[in-house]
C-alpha cells in the first residue's frame, strides 16, 4: 500500500524515483534491479503504455499488427519502449511509466511492406508453413511463433513438430514468401549404427534431395556433393540451387534418409543474372588462356563450382613441372576474379629429390589404393590436393570404404607415403 502511494502522483513519482536513485548509489548492482523491480511493479504497465500509445497515435488495438513493449530507466526516468506497426507505418514511443505521459514518439514508413501496407496474421503464416510442409494443424506441435524485424525485414518466426522431425521457417510477413526452411530429426536416430554395410552412392543422394525439393535434375545447379563424417556418421552433403532458391541437405550415406534440410530464397539481385553457366570445362581453357599454356601441359587438382558471395565460381587449381596454380573463374562470364602462382622447388623433396617430374593425381590415388587393398570402383573419394608440406610438396588423398575414412599423404616426386591414417 505504502508503495502505491509512493508512485500515485507525478510529483511523487519523481520523489521517489530519486529516492530510489539514491539507494541505489549506496547498495550498488543488487539495488539497481530491485529499484527497477519495484518501479515496474508500480508503474502502469506494458498494456496500459501499449494502449496509450495507440491512443495517441489515433489507432485502434485491432488494427495493430505487431506491437512489443519494453520496460527500461532512461534519462533519469522510468519508462515504457512501445514499438508497433499499423498499415504499414511503424511507431516508436516512449511512455512515462509512472503515468502515461508520451515523452517522445516517431512514426516512419516501412519500405517492406506490400503496396496495400497490410501485414499478414500470425495464423496466417503459420498456414503458408504448413502448406509447404504438407502437414496440418492436427498434425504437429506449435513450439514457436513470432513476429520479428530480421536485417530491417520483418519476418515470422514458425517453428513446430511431429514426432518425426522438427521444422523451422522465416516467412515474409508482407509477402507471405519463404524466406528459409529447415527440417530435422526430432530426436537422434542412431544415424549409421542402425544401418547396413552398403553406401547409397553419391548419385542416389543426389535424387533423394531432388525428389524431396520437387526439383528436377536438369533445374538443379549443384555446387556440392560430398561424403564426410558429421558427428561421427557419415553422411553425403548435398547442395544445389534453382533460379529461385538455394537447398542444402545432409543425407544418411547407408539408410537415405534426410538428416537436415535447409532451403533458402536467392536475393532479387541474384536471380537478374544469367542463368546459364560456362561450365567446367570452360573454366579451365580461360585458365589455361591466363597462363598462356595447354591442357598437354599441367595436371589438374581441383575443379569445382560454388557460390562466393552469391557470385558463382569455379575453382581450378593444376600445376606444371615448375609453378602451382590457383585460379577463381566467374561463373557467368569467364572473368579471371583471383590468380595465385606459387613456384614448385626442385629438391626440396625427401631423400634429396632433384627431380621435378611429379607424379599425377590419378598415380598419387593409385598408391594410396595399393596400399590400402582397394579397387577404384569400391571407394569414395573426398580429397585429393597437391600442396607444399614442410618445404615438400605432397598429395593428400582422401576416401571413404564403408564407414571407415583413409587419410594419405604422399610425396609428389617420389610417390613415396609420407603418412596415412584410418578413422571410423
Amino acid at each position: 500500500m505504502l508503495l502505491r502511494k509512493m508512485f500515485s502522483t507525478p510529483k511523487r513519482a519523481l520523489a521517489s524515483s530519486v529516492c530510489i536513485l539514491a539507494i541505489v548509489c549506496i547498495l550498488g548492482i543488487g539495488a539497481v534491479f530491485a529499484a527497477s523491480t519495484i518501479a515496474e511493479k508500480n508503474s502502469i504497465g506494458v498494456v496500459n503504455a501499449q494502449k496509450f500509445a495507440f491512443a495517441d497515435a489515433g489507432i485502434s488495438e485491432s488494427d495493430v499488427a505487431y506491437s512489443a513493449g519494453k520496460f527500461g530507466f532512461e534519462d533519469g526516468q522510468f519508462v515504457f519502449k512501445i514499438e508497433f506497426v499499423s498499415e504499414g507505418i511503424e511507431y516508436d514511443y516512449i511512455i512515462k511509466a509512472s503515468d502515461g505521459k508520451v515523452i517522445s514518439k516517431n512514426a516512419a514508413n516501412n519500405s517492406n511492406a506490400s503496396q496495400t501496407g497490410s501485414m499478414l496474421s500470425l495464423d496466417e503464416a503459420v498456414d503458408i508453413a504448413l502448406l509447404n510442409s504438407g502437414l496440418s494443424n492436427d498434425e504437429v506441435n506449435i513450439t514457436a511463433s513470432s513476429l520479428s524485424k530480421d536485417d530491417g525485414i520483418y519476418m515470422y518466426f514458425i517453428c513446430f513438430s511431429t514426432t518425426e522431425n522438427k521444422y523451422e521457417y522465416k516467412i515474409n510477413a508482407y509477402t507471405g514468401a519463404i524466406f528459409s526452411m529447415s527440417r530435422q530429426p526430432a530426436s537422434s536416430t542412431g544415424g549409421n549404427n542402425s544401418a547396413g554395410n552398403t553406401e547409397i552412392g553419391a548419385g542416389t543422394a543426389k535424387n533423394y534431395a531432388l525428389a524431396d525439393a520437387g526439383v528436377s535434375e536438369s533445374s538443379a545447379l549443384f555446387t556440392k556433393v560430398k561424403l564426410e563424417k558429421d558427428d561421427g556418421i557419415s553422411v553425403y552433403k548435398i547442395e544445389f540451387s534453382t533460379q529461385f532458391d538455394e537447398y542444402e541437405y545432409k543425407i544418411d550415406a547407408y539408410t537415405g534418409n534426410i538428416i537436415e534440410k535447409k532451403v533458402e530464397s536467392i536475393s532479387s539481385g541474384q536471380t537478374q543474372q544469367p542463368v546459364e553457366l560456362i561450365g567446367i570445362d570452360a573454366a579451365k581453357k580461360y585458365a589455361l588462356s591466363d597462363a598462356s599454356l595447354s591442357g598437354e601441359q599441367v595436371t589438374y587438382t581441383k575443379a569445382e563450382f560454388e557460390y562466393d558471395d552469391g557470385l558463382p565460381v569455379y575453382e581450378i587449381e593444376f600445376f606444371t613441372v615448375s609453378l602451382i596454380y590457383e585460379y577463381e573463374i566467374n561463373g557467368y562470364t569467364g572473368a579471371v576474379l583471383s590468380k595465385k602462382t606459387e613456384l614448385i622447388e626442385s629438391g626440396s623433396g625427401s631423400g634429396g629429390n632433384t627431380s621435378t617430374a611429379y607424379i599425377s593425381v590419378d598415380e598419387a590415388k593409385n598408391i594410396a589404393l595399393s596400399h590400402a587393398g582397394f579397387s577404384l570402383s569400391e571407394v569414395t573419394f573426398s580429397k585429393t590436393k597437391l600442396e607444399r608440406d614442410d618445404g615438400i610438396m605432397i598429395y593428400e588423398i582422401e576416401f571413404y570404404k564403408g564407414r571407415v575414412e583413409y587419410e594419405y599423404e604422399i610425396n609428389a616426386l617420389t610417390g613415396d607415403i609420407i603418412e596415412f591414417d584410418t578413422e571410423m
